[in-house]
């Protein structure tokens, strides 16, 4: 019987709460935007050391 009730509430699985959710989005919206500003200031720096010349 106790095995039952641990099994059970190893299986259950539960909603996200209202901050899982949120931090779920803004770590996303972070990652966009880090890779964007990286690429972005990569692509600066290749192209002023081009025309350094």
């Amino acid at each position: 019987k106790t095995m039952n009730v641990l099994l059970s509430g190893i299986q259950e699985e539960r909603k996200p709460s209202y901050w899982t959710r949120k931090i779920k989005t803004i770590n996303k919206v972070y990652f966009v935007f880090y890779v964007t500003a990286a690429s972005l200031f990569l692509c600066f720096m290749f192209y002023s050391w081009l025309s350094t010349d």
